[in-house]
């Protein structure tokens, strides 16, 4: 998969790189009983070889040191506050209060209207 590739190409072959920066999410397999018939297909692998590959990554992902991972989050309003946490310490950690307002601008404020409100709550504080 494409984000297999993409960890693999950051996390695995240089952790250090991106220690504090990555998170992990994973959530629970009974969550695609609540999905309706019709969309379970975008969330489910029916391949047995790419169920095992997946199982494979996911043991990759857990032995990674100082990788945080949230395994088996019920639904992803049960995991949303986790994340904002998370992402907010990043953001602060990588940019002061003043870099954050700047970059802020007028186009970046309208571009962040079609996000969620807490993501504009984190560029601010």
């Amino acid at each position: 998969s494409i984000v297999e590739f993409e960890v693999a190409a950051a996390l695995i072959e240089d952790a250090s790189k991106f220690a504090g920066r990555a998170f992990v999410y994973i959530r629970d397999p009974s969550f695609i009983d609540s999905i309706p018939g019709l969309n379970r297909g975008d969330f489910t692998e029916e391949d047995p070889s790419n169920l095992l590959a997946l199982e494979a990554f996911k043991k990759r992902l857990h032995s990674i040191d100082n990788l945080p991972v949230v395994d088996n989050y019920p639904e992803p309003s049960k995991v949303m506050d986790k994340i904002q946490r998370d992402l907010k310490k990043v953001v602060k950690q990588v940019y002061d209060k003043e870099t954050r307002r700047r970059l802020l601008s007028p186009q970046r404020k309208f571009n962040l209207s079609y996000c969620s409100e807490p993501i504009a709550h984190y560029v601010l504080d």
